[in-house]
């Protein structure tokens, strides 16, 4: 309890929304936060917004941008990360989202996917963007998290993964 790495997985693009939860670390003044930022910069402009609110993090929130990287480094960046982040306006899919999960990286994503069991399965939160106190009070929530809550959490995240990827329904889906 007290720290949190979070990981962002996705282009820099205002549809992917980093900038929305940049804005919601302003708020943490207790514990530590680490974002690992990774993905390419779609939207160079987007990009430079970010950049203006990464600056104006409190000094207990860190962040690090790695930019594109390969599929294998993504997922030892996501191994090492503790909970995923994706504010989306909007995602139809997203293997991401299995990815984090397969890693042991509990969701914190915006109630714009399909993703949406996720809390039902204990494995993450969906929370509507336009509740950023919601936003807020969740990120505090996950700082606190003691060692214990968050192994059954990540586990529970893994079994969501593993009984995903051998449903044969969503092979048959995914085959077409």
């Amino acid at each position: 309890p007290g720290f949190a790495r979070f990981i962002f997985v996705s282009r820099i693009s205002q549809k992917k929304n980093l900038s929305y939860f940049l804005k919601r670390l302003r708020s943490v003044k207790h514990g530590g936060i680490h974002l690992d930022i990774v993905g390419a910069v779609d939207d160079p402009e987007y990009w430079n917004e970010c950049l203006s609110v990464i600056q104006s993090l409190p000094s207990n929130v860190t962040t690090t941008f790695h930019g594109a990287v390969s599929n294998d480094e993504v997922l030892v960046k996501m191994s090492k990360a503790q909970f995923f982040v994706l504010p989306t306006l909007n995602e139809n899919f997203g293997y991401v989202f299995v990815e984090a999960m397969a890693a042991g990286c509990p969701l914190l994503i915006s109630d714009r996917t399909v993703w949406n069991e996720v809390e039902k399965r204990s494995a993450g939160w969906t929370i509507p963007l336009e509740n950023s106190a919601e936003w807020e009070k969740c990120i505090e929530n996950i700082v606190s998290i003691d060692k214990t809550a968050f192994l059954e959490m990540s586990n529970r995240a893994r079994l969501f993964a593993m009984a995903w990827l051998a449903n044969p329904e969503i092979q048959n889906a995914t085959a077409k």
